[in-house]
């Protein structure tokens, strides 16, 4: 094994074992900064009280269930409502901000995985406060193995494992694949990203065998919608009957 292999074998292991020791190094350890304003000791989900606050007004805002946009009370957008759903259901925790945007930045980019427990907490603190999920299977929005390689991890495979445990759901990552490494998406319309996914996504070969009638697919965020909905369309060839869209943020357009 070469010694850059070695290194990357390592690298995985520590990220492991820092993703399953954080609660308690946050806990136990030492008193560390406020994932948003640095200054005091924060809570289990990386909080100080202040900002738990102003983070828990955050999850009170009402979101559209077609589209995820927010509204200013449950039920669907007048978008939706005119066009029709974007989805069968989308459920986001919160909508894109810059302290969303903070967050999901220091686990993509920086790799700090503390800020996994907050995301996860606020998606499972949404889902507590309607009616109880219907779906019975997560399945992580696919990264090409090349994102994988460049990035060092998955992070919507990351935050599907997690809730998976808290909602004792299984988590699926053998349904669907991505089969074109495409370009950053960043600042791209929705009909820029539409064409860009076109054939993105297929299906694995026990695809028909291992998927649930109604199924939930995660990611970190919802953009445009357009990796979702072209995901979504080989759910549903796969035989979902269903599919949800569960995420951690929503960006407002």
């Amino acid at each position: 094994m070469s010694t850059q292999h070695k290194n990357q074998k390592w690298n995985t292991l520590v990220r492991r074992g820092i993703i399953s020791l954080q609660p308690l190094l946050d806990q136990r350890i030492y008193p560390a900064p406020c994932h948003l304003c640095r200054q005091d000791t924060r809570d289990k989900a990386g909080l100080c009280s202040q900002c738990r606050q102003q983070w828990q007004s955050k999850l009170e805002q009402a979101h559209c269930a077609g589209c995820g946009m927010v509204v200013d009370q449950a039920g669907l957008c007048h978008r939706c409502h005119q066009k029709g759903r974007l989805f069968d259901q989308v459920i986001t925790a919160c909508a894109w901000d810059e302290q969303t945007r903070h967050i999901v930045h220091r686990l993509k980019y920086h790799h700090d995985f503390s800020v996994l427990r907050l995301i996860v907490e606020s998606m499972i603190t949404r889902l507590e406060s309607g009616s109880p999920p219907a779906f019975e299977q997560l399945i992580a929005m696919p990264q090409h193995p090349q994102r994988r390689i460049e990035r060092g991890f998955d992070q919507a495979r990351l935050i599907a494992q997690q809730l998976g445990k808290r909602l004792a759901l299984p988590v699926s990552a053998s349904i669907i694949k991505r089969v074109t490494h495409t370009p950053s998406l960043t600042g791209l319309n929705r009909q820029q990203r539409q064409a860009i996914l076109t054939n993105a996504f297929a299906l694995t070969i026990s695809a028909k065998q291992q998927i649930a009638r109604h199924v939930a697919l995660v990611d970190d965020v919802l953009t445009t919608g357009a990796s979702a909905r072209a995901a979504a369309r080989q759910l549903y060839q796969a035989g979902a009957e269903r599919v949800s869209v569960l995420v951690f943020a929503r960006v407002q357009d």
